[in-house]
């Protein structure tokens, strides 16, 4: 599990592996919502099983975290 950034931003347009729901995905991040505290991911995607999801950072690391960055 690696820690969340100070800097959500820091993470924006990059592709990053989360744990969720018991299982790894990968996910792509398009935005920082910064009146909901939340980053805007795309999971998924390009494939069949791609869904939009709000990850919101209060809810780190108990409902979800970030395993690793891949690019």
């Amino acid at each position: 599990m690696l820690p969340l950034s100070s800097n959500p931003t820091s993470l924006l347009r990059k592709y990053i592996k989360i744990h969720f729901d018991d299982v790894d995905e990968i996910a792509y991040v398009q935005d920082y919502n910064e009146e909901n505290n939340c980053l805007e991911v795309m999971v998924n995607p390009s494939s069949e099983y791609e869904f939009y999801a709000e990850l919101y950072l209060e809810d780190n690391p108990e409902s979800w975290y970030i395993v690793d960055i891949v690019g």
